[in-house]
C-alpha cells in the first residue's frame, strides 16, 4: 500500500524499517514540486482521503486575494521558481525582485526584503 502511494507521486522506496519506510522524492527523477509530492503522498497515506491523493495547487485561487499583497520574487529560488507568475495573478500585488537570493530571501538579502516590507506596510 505504501509502495502504491509513493509510486503515484514518482517517489522511490529506498528501505523498509521496523516501524516505517524510507522514501526518496526527486530520485531517480527530479521534479520542481518534489516537496509537494512528498507531503501529498504522506498525507494521502496517513488519512487515506481521496482529496489528498493528488498533487494540488491553489494557483486558481490567487485571483480571489483582496488583501494588499507584497510578493518577494527571489531570482535563485529553486523551491518556488514561479513566484513572478504568482505575483501576476494576485490583483494589485506589488512585486519585489530580489536578485541573487534563493528560497531564504529574507535571510540572504535582508536589507532589500526589509526595505520592501517597510515601504509596503507604510503605504
Amino acid at each position: 500500500m505504501v509502495d502504491e502511494q509513493v509510486r503515484r507521486f514518482d517517489g522511490h522506496v529506498a528501505e523498509y524499517l521496523s516501524d516505517g519506510v524510507l522514501v526518496y522524492f526527486g530520485y531517480p527523477q527530479a521534479h520542481e514540486d518534489d516537496p509537494v509530492r512528498a507531503v501529498t503522498a504522506a498525507l494521502g497515506r496517513l488519512v487515506n482521503l481521496p482529496g489528498l491523493t493528488r498533487v494540488w495547487s491553489r494557483r486558481a485561487d490567487l485571483g480571489r486575494v483582496r488583501a494588499r499583497t507584497l510578493v518577494d520574487v527571489a531570482g535563485e529560488d529553486l523551491l518556488t521558481p514561479d513566484g513572478g507568475a504568482s505575483a501576476a495573478e494576485i490583483p494589485h500585488a506589488r512585486r519585489v525582485d530580489v536578485a541573487g537570493a534563493g528560497h531564504a530571501a529574507p535571510l540572504e538579502a535582508a536589507d532589500t526584503v526589509n526595505a520592501a516590507l517597510a515601504a509596503h506596510l507604510a503605504a
